[in-house]
């Protein structure tokens, strides 16, 4: 498979940005974050340029966990700190990274069969406490690892602990090694919005919650005081996370702007909220000239299930919207076939929840 590179972050540069210009962080933090966010690691291009694009077969590994403090240095691997099968150490960012991956590689392996994010057992490598004030977390495919900052305390913060931002990256981690959807455009928002559902479907998972009682909010617990709302992203009302926050939740309101590689944070709203849709059911509408009753959702469980498959039969790197649209609708009819979904509507609901927000 053909690999396609690129620093998947849960907080996208135009945030940052906007952060910046409303005076809520400064110009230096800013800097800072920015220029780690997009040329982490530029210094493995060579090593990728070698692999002349293409990703090397993998021994079967056991997915171990290692643990590396960057000791507030722009450096991955500086010290090995805490790895599988260790006991707990004075560093609580170490123990809850630990911790977060393991849940999140559990899950996988436990719920879809499918055991680490190259479903080969890769070694997870987490590098923490990295630069200073680095107000991000992402996954980069050039080395197949997470980095986490440690964030001002006041805006950003707390990545480590974040079970949803950990399993997001992670499932970034996956879909390279599936689809591989190249990290722009509508591939690259569908490529945001998985990971977005996987942070969600996992945090409720852990925290015994389902569709009618989740937030539905994507990094809730890593925004500070000076954050102007109360995540970073809202999948049941995408534009309502924050003050100034870009989502549309309808085609209609689809951001054609090139910042953020051509809205990948910001037009995977769309997309989360049809599996919001999903999981949770369509409301009731009564516009005046028509009534529609409500139509119960799969509930995250079963929604999750059939995100997860579909993700695995995507078959382009390139895949749109629509054309994510018909592998759910594919998929939906292989897991009724397979007794997996029982509903006999569950053709039509797919379709109706997407037609809620203009795909079709």
């Amino acid at each position: 498979m053909e690999k396609h590179y690129c620093n998947c972050y849960i907080v996208p540069p135009n945030i940052l940005e906007k952060m910046k210009n409303d005076n809520i962080i400064t110009n230096e933090v800013y800097q800072r974050s920015s220029e780690i966010s997009l040329n982490v690691i530029s210094a493995r291009k060579k090593i990728s340029e070698q692999l002349n694009g293409f990703l090397p077969t993998n021994p079967k590994g056991t997915a171990q966990r290692f643990i590396y403090d960057s000791k507030n240095t722009a450096k991955e691997h500086f010290e090995l700190v805490r790895q599988e099968h260790d006991a707990a150490i004075a560093d609580d960012t170490a123990n809850q990274v630990f911790d977060n991956c393991g849940r999140v590689r559990d899950f996988f392996n436990q719920e879809y069969n499918f055991f680490s994010v190259d479903n080969n057992g890769k070694n997870m490598v987490m590098n923490i406490h990295y630069e200073d004030t680095f107000l991000n977390a992402l996954w980069s495919t050039k080395i197949d690892q997470m980095i986490f900052g440690d964030g001002d305390g006041v805006t950003l913060g707390n990545f480590a602990a974040a079970l949803d931002v950990i399993a997001h990256e992670l499932t970034h981690g996956i879909v390279e090694y599936t689809s591989g959807l190249i990290y722009t455009g509508q591939s690259g928002a569908l490529n945001e919005h998985l990971a977005d559902v996987f942070g969600t479907v996992v945090k409720q998972h852990y925290k015994n919650q389902n569709a009618a009682t989740a937030d539905w909010l994507i990094g809730d617990t890593i925004v500070g005081a000076n954050w102007p709302g109360k995540a970073v992203r809202s999948m049941s009302a995408p534009g309502t996370a924050f003050n100034g926050d870009p989502q549309p939740d309808h085609m209609s309101h689809y951001n054609n702007a090139p910042d953020d590689n051509f809205g990948v944070h910001t037009n995977s709203g769309i997309l989360n909220k049809v599996f919001y849709l999903v999981a949770n059911g369509i409301p009731p509408k009564n516009d005046g000239t028509s009534k529609k009753d409500a139509v119960a959702g799969l509930d995250t469980p079963l929604a999750g299930r059939l995100w997860f498959e579909s993700l695995k039969n995507i078959k382009s790197p390139n895949c749109d919207f629509r054309g994510f649209y018909e592998v759910v609708m594919q998929t939906t009819q292989t897991l009724m076939h397979e007794n997996v979904i029982t509903r006999v509507d569950a053709l039509d609901f797919i379709k109706l929840a997407f037609g809620e927000v203009g795909i079709s």
